[in-house]
Protein backbone atom coordinates (compact mmCIF):
# COMPACT_ATOMS: atom_id res chain seq x y z
CA UNK A 1 0.00 0.00 0.00
CA UNK A 2 1.53 3.55 -1.07
CA UNK A 3 0.27 4.86 2.73
CA UNK A 4 2.24 8.45 1.43
CA UNK A 5 -1.04 8.78 -0.48
CA UNK A 6 -2.79 9.64 2.69
CA UNK A 7 -0.58 12.27 3.74
CA UNK A 8 -0.03 13.86 0.65
CA UNK A 9 -1.19 16.86 -0.73
CA UNK A 10 -2.68 16.34 -4.02
CA UNK A 11 -4.22 19.15 -5.80
CA UNK A 12 -1.56 21.86 -5.84
CA UNK A 13 -2.89 24.06 -8.57
CA UNK A 14 -0.31 25.71 -11.35
CA UNK A 15 0.68 29.05 -9.06
CA UNK A 16 2.14 26.63 -6.63
CA UNK A 17 4.53 24.64 -8.99
CA UNK A 18 5.85 28.12 -10.74
CA UNK A 19 6.46 29.19 -7.38
CA UNK A 20 7.88 26.62 -5.45
CA UNK A 21 10.16 25.28 -8.75
CA UNK A 22 11.20 28.31 -9.24
CA UNK A 23 9.95 29.31 -12.88
CA UNK A 24 10.06 32.78 -13.76
CA UNK A 25 7.19 34.74 -15.41
CA UNK A 26 9.38 35.00 -18.38
CA UNK A 27 10.19 30.85 -18.59
CA UNK A 28 6.70 30.56 -18.10
CA UNK A 29 5.58 32.69 -20.85
CA UNK A 30 7.95 30.89 -22.80
CA UNK A 31 6.68 27.71 -21.81
CA UNK A 32 2.62 28.00 -22.19
CA UNK A 33 2.07 27.11 -25.71
CA UNK A 34 0.50 23.91 -27.55
CA UNK A 35 3.85 22.78 -28.61
CA UNK A 36 5.16 22.41 -25.03
CA UNK A 37 5.29 19.22 -23.05
CA UNK A 38 5.77 18.67 -19.25
CA UNK A 39 6.06 15.80 -17.45
CA UNK A 40 4.81 15.52 -13.86
CA UNK A 41 5.90 12.95 -11.82
CA UNK A 42 3.86 12.29 -8.81
CA UNK A 43 1.39 14.81 -9.96
CA UNK A 44 -1.85 13.74 -8.14
CA UNK A 45 -5.08 16.01 -8.83
CA UNK A 46 -2.77 18.72 -9.83
CA UNK A 47 -3.32 18.64 -13.96
CA UNK A 48 -7.14 19.23 -12.91
CA UNK A 49 -7.16 22.14 -10.74
CA UNK A 50 -8.67 25.14 -12.14
CA UNK A 51 -5.69 27.08 -13.62
CA UNK A 52 -3.77 24.44 -14.40
CA UNK A 53 -6.84 23.37 -16.44
CA UNK A 54 -6.42 26.22 -18.41
CA UNK A 55 -3.14 26.41 -19.48
CA UNK A 56 -1.94 25.67 -23.13
CA UNK A 57 1.20 22.52 -22.88
CA UNK A 58 0.90 19.48 -22.63
CA UNK A 59 0.69 17.68 -19.92
CA UNK A 60 1.53 13.91 -19.06
CA UNK A 61 0.89 13.23 -15.21
CA UNK A 62 2.39 9.46 -13.87
CA UNK A 63 1.11 9.26 -10.35
CA UNK A 64 -0.13 5.72 -8.40
CA UNK A 65 -3.46 7.02 -8.16
CA UNK A 66 -4.24 10.13 -10.97
CA UNK A 67 -7.30 11.73 -12.16
CA UNK A 68 -9.41 9.50 -14.98
CA UNK A 69 -10.14 12.69 -16.26
CA UNK A 70 -8.06 13.18 -19.81
CA UNK A 71 -8.29 15.30 -22.74
CA UNK A 72 -6.66 15.84 -25.75
CA UNK A 73 -3.77 17.78 -23.70
CA UNK A 74 -3.80 16.18 -20.83
CA UNK A 75 -2.58 12.27 -20.69
CA UNK A 76 -3.13 10.61 -17.32
CA UNK A 77 -0.99 7.61 -16.22
CA UNK A 78 -1.30 5.21 -13.35
CA UNK A 79 1.89 3.48 -12.01
CA UNK A 80 5.13 4.30 -10.66
CA UNK A 81 7.58 6.50 -12.75
CA UNK A 82 10.58 4.73 -11.65
CA UNK A 83 8.93 1.20 -13.22
CA UNK A 84 6.71 3.25 -16.32
CA UNK A 85 8.09 2.87 -19.80
CA UNK A 86 8.68 6.73 -20.63
CA UNK A 87 9.06 8.31 -23.86
CA UNK A 88 12.89 9.24 -24.16
CA UNK A 89 13.68 12.96 -25.54
CA UNK A 90 9.95 14.35 -25.83
CA UNK A 91 9.88 16.46 -22.93
CA UNK A 92 10.28 20.38 -22.99
CA UNK A 93 10.64 20.04 -19.16
CA UNK A 94 9.70 17.35 -16.11
CA UNK A 95 8.38 18.38 -13.05
CA UNK A 96 8.65 16.86 -9.71
CA UNK A 97 7.07 18.44 -6.63
CA UNK A 98 6.73 16.88 -3.48
CA UNK A 99 6.96 13.48 -5.22
CA UNK A 100 10.67 12.15 -5.98
CA UNK A 101 13.12 12.09 -4.73
CA UNK A 102 11.43 13.20 -1.42
CA UNK A 103 9.67 10.00 -1.35
CA UNK A 104 12.18 7.69 -2.19
CA UNK A 105 12.49 4.05 -1.28
CA UNK A 106 16.30 3.61 -1.22
CA UNK A 107 19.19 5.70 -2.80
CA UNK A 108 19.21 3.22 -5.96
CA UNK A 109 15.23 4.85 -6.85
CA UNK A 110 17.09 8.43 -6.22
CA UNK A 111 19.36 8.19 -8.95
CA UNK A 112 16.85 5.76 -11.56
CA UNK A 113 14.57 9.05 -10.72
CA UNK A 114 17.06 11.65 -11.59
CA UNK A 115 18.41 9.24 -15.20
CA UNK A 116 14.86 8.61 -16.00
CA UNK A 117 14.24 11.86 -15.97
CA UNK A 118 17.24 13.02 -17.65
CA UNK A 119 16.74 10.57 -20.60
CA UNK A 120 12.81 12.15 -21.12
CA UNK A 121 13.97 15.18 -21.74
CA UNK A 122 15.03 16.91 -24.87
CA UNK A 123 18.13 18.64 -25.49
CA UNK A 124 18.32 21.79 -23.58
CA UNK A 125 14.92 20.70 -21.42
CA UNK A 126 14.84 21.33 -17.60
CA UNK A 127 14.13 18.97 -14.31
CA UNK A 128 12.62 20.79 -11.85
CA UNK A 129 12.53 19.29 -8.69
CA UNK A 130 11.31 20.35 -4.74
CA UNK A 131 12.39 19.71 -1.96
CA UNK A 132 15.99 18.86 -1.62
CA UNK A 133 16.90 19.85 1.78
CA UNK A 134 19.52 20.46 3.59
CA UNK A 135 18.93 20.09 7.01
CA UNK A 136 19.58 17.79 9.82
CA UNK A 137 15.89 16.38 10.37
CA UNK A 138 16.00 12.67 9.80
CA UNK A 139 12.22 12.82 9.05
CA UNK A 140 9.83 15.27 7.07
CA UNK A 141 6.60 15.69 9.06
CA UNK A 142 4.50 14.17 6.16
CA UNK A 143 6.24 11.16 5.67
CA UNK A 144 4.55 8.07 7.26
CA UNK A 145 5.70 5.40 4.93
CA UNK A 146 7.63 2.54 6.42
CA UNK A 147 10.35 1.72 3.66
CA UNK A 148 11.19 6.07 3.19
CA UNK A 149 15.13 6.80 3.59
CA UNK A 150 15.55 9.52 5.45
CA UNK A 151 16.05 13.69 4.11
CA UNK A 152 19.56 13.70 4.63
CA UNK A 153 20.47 10.33 2.87
CA UNK A 154 17.88 11.47 -0.22
CA UNK A 155 20.26 14.80 -0.82
CA UNK A 156 23.19 12.98 -0.40
CA UNK A 157 22.37 10.58 -3.20
CA UNK A 158 21.06 13.73 -4.82
CA UNK A 159 24.53 14.97 -4.85
CA UNK A 160 26.49 12.27 -5.58
CA UNK A 161 24.25 11.56 -8.56
CA UNK A 162 24.94 15.65 -9.74
CA UNK A 163 28.50 15.11 -9.60
CA UNK A 164 28.23 11.87 -12.34
CA UNK A 165 26.85 14.80 -14.73
CA UNK A 166 30.26 17.15 -14.33
CA UNK A 167 31.60 16.21 -17.39
CA UNK A 168 28.55 16.65 -19.66
CA UNK A 169 27.65 20.31 -19.73
CA UNK A 170 24.69 19.99 -17.53
CA UNK A 171 23.55 23.36 -15.58
CA UNK A 172 22.82 22.47 -12.03
CA UNK A 173 21.02 25.29 -9.87
CA UNK A 174 19.77 25.20 -6.21
CA UNK A 175 16.59 28.05 -5.58
CA UNK A 176 15.44 28.47 -2.31
CA UNK A 177 12.03 29.65 -2.77
CA UNK A 178 10.35 29.99 0.94
CA UNK A 179 11.69 30.43 3.89
CA UNK A 180 12.21 27.04 5.03
CA UNK A 181 15.66 25.20 4.26
CA UNK A 182 14.07 23.43 1.30
CA UNK A 183 15.63 24.39 -1.98
CA UNK A 184 14.37 23.55 -5.38
CA UNK A 185 17.04 21.54 -7.81
CA UNK A 186 17.09 22.89 -11.14
CA UNK A 187 19.06 20.99 -13.92
CA UNK A 188 19.43 22.13 -17.61
CA UNK A 189 20.65 19.27 -20.00
CA UNK A 190 22.99 19.82 -22.81
CA UNK A 191 21.28 21.78 -26.57
CA UNK A 192 23.78 19.97 -28.13
CA UNK A 193 22.54 16.82 -29.48
CA UNK A 194 25.95 14.98 -29.53
CA UNK A 195 26.75 16.02 -25.30
CA UNK A 196 22.49 15.23 -24.75
CA UNK A 197 23.01 11.56 -26.38
CA UNK A 198 26.47 10.61 -24.77
CA UNK A 199 24.82 11.79 -21.40
CA UNK A 200 21.41 9.33 -22.24
CA UNK A 201 24.16 6.80 -22.34
CA UNK A 202 25.48 7.48 -19.46
CA UNK A 203 22.08 7.40 -17.80
CA UNK A 204 21.21 4.09 -19.38
CA UNK A 205 24.31 3.10 -17.44
CA UNK A 206 23.44 4.22 -14.24
CA UNK A 207 19.97 2.85 -14.59
CA UNK A 208 20.90 -0.92 -15.30
CA UNK A 209 23.72 -0.62 -12.80
CA UNK A 210 21.38 0.48 -9.78
CA UNK A 211 18.27 -2.05 -11.24
CA UNK A 212 20.68 -4.56 -9.94
CA UNK A 213 21.15 -3.05 -6.29
CA UNK A 214 17.16 -3.35 -5.99
CA UNK A 215 15.63 -4.94 -4.02
CA UNK A 216 11.98 -3.84 -4.03
CA UNK A 217 11.38 -2.67 -7.43
CA UNK A 218 12.35 -5.33 -10.50
CA UNK A 219 10.92 -4.68 -13.56
CA UNK A 220 12.57 -0.93 -14.91
CA UNK A 221 11.90 -0.46 -18.11
CA UNK A 222 14.05 1.59 -20.52
CA UNK A 223 13.31 2.43 -23.94
CA UNK A 224 16.36 2.21 -26.65
CA UNK A 225 16.66 5.00 -29.37
CA UNK A 226 15.63 3.32 -32.68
Amino acid sequence: MKLYLYNQTRDRDIDEYIQKLNISSSEFDKLNTSKTNILLVGGGFSPIQPKFIQTLFHITNIDFNPSEYQTEKLHQISGDFLTQKIQNNFFDEVWALCSLPLYAQQTSSVDIFFAKSILALKPGGFLRAFPIEFNSDDKLVTRDAEWEISTPVVTGATMDFLSELQPFNVSIDFSLPNKNNEKALIVKVPKDIATKSALDNKMVEIIKAQVKNMRKLSKIQIQKEP
